[in-house]
């Protein structure tokens, strides 16, 4: 069985919020947030980003997003172990990111390093819709993660 957690921890405001949840993809960071906004009036407004020390990493999901528009996706920016992503995402992505419109923005939320992978948590503001993605890449650059989320 799979699960995930978020802890949201305000020191100065005397504040802890812990999720727990019973499914991988449940938004327990967006519920976090949410339960926190009920206390600190100043986190009403969106995430904020954080400094984009990759760019590089950033034009990579702009490529693969623009590409999933057009149902097409370049295979060989994906790991070996994550190719079955490719034809979902080339089957997938214009249902899923046409009706959103133009992509107006990304902004990094997120980044984690370890000796296996690195992990971000990009915002994607599109013409008609707002998503989070969890982007994960090898430490070569290979892709071995896409996933959209909850705002």
């Amino acid at each position: 069985m799979a699960f995930n957690c978020s802890l949201y921890q305000f020191v100065d405001d005397k504040l802890a919020v812990v999720v727990l949840c019973n499914q991988t993809n449940a938004p327990s960071r967006t519920i976090a947030a949410k339960i926190a906004t009920f206390y600190l009036a100043d986190l009403k407004g969106p995430e904020k980003g954080i400094e984009d020390k990759e760019p590089e990493v950033t034009r990579l999901l702009n490529r693969v997003l623009t590409d999933a528009v057009e149902g097409k996706v370049d295979a060989s920016l994906f790991s070996p172990g994550a190719q079955e992503m490719v034809d979902f995402i080339r089957k997938v992505g214009p249902e899923f990111l046409k009706p959103a419109g133009p992509l107006k923005s990304i902004t990094l939320l997120e980044r984690r390093t370890d000796e296996n992978q690195r992990a971000y948590r990009y915002r994607t503001e599109f013409q008609n819709k707002t998503v989070v993605w969890a982007f994960a890449l090898t430490p070569d650059g290979k892709i071995i993660g896409i996933q959209p989320g909850d705002q």
